[in-house]
């Protein structure tokens, strides 16, 4: 990684060592975009509504940044001001070493957590039913091609609705015509 301004996150690297593509979505990839702002679009959509505004939004986001229009452009936009943001906190990261801070005050939490929980045993089992949900949570979403299905089902609301507007918007035109407004 000699120019780290042109390598792309992958699931495996660490978060603190990625760094973006700079060179924007219409040389990615049209999965790099779909990825870029369904993610941007989920992260607000829990900001401001929590885990089902997150879904909506996201899909929504993904769906949309495929599209040659107006909205289309919008989610596209919406990724790559995703991509900022990440490349601001990375570098505000780098200035003030947020994460390795944030790391070390989780560490003694935790480290006070363990002293509790040898009293208890309470982390080792909030930790297995966790990572077991998780695990059955992450096998029925690929069992049933949940991301795919709600990214479809979500492009079908925005077609509909879409369609609907236009036909309300060219109704009024027709109309405003008919009066010589």
């Amino acid at each position: 990684m000699s120019d780290a301004s042109n390598t792309t996150t992958t699931a495996n690297e660490p978060i603190a060592q990625t760094v973006v593509n700079r060179e924007g979505p219409h040389t990615s990839s049209a999965d790099e975009t779909k990825m870029r702002s369904g993610v941007t679009g989920a992260i607000i959509g829990f900001l401001f509504g929590g885990p089902l505004l997150s879904a909506v939004l996201g899909f929504f986001a993904a769906y949309a940044s495929q599209k040659n229009d107006k909205v289309g452009g919008y989610a596209r936009s919406l990724g790559d001001f995703g991509v900022m943001v990440k490349d601001k906190a990375l570098a505000l990261d780098e200035k003030y070493h947020i994460a390795e801070r944030s790391t070390k005050a989780a560490e003694r939490a935790w480290d006070k957590a363990k002293e509790y929980d040898a009293k208890y045993n309470l982390l080792d089992k909030t930790r297995d039913m966790a990572l077991n949900v998780w695990v059955l949570l992450l096998k029925y979403i690929r069992e049933h091609r949940l991301m795919e299905r709600g990214i479809e089902v979500t492009g079908r609301g925005y077609e509909y609705v879409a369609k609907r507007i236009g036909a309300d918007e060219s109704k009024n035109e027709s109309q405003s015509k008919k009066e010589g407004i």
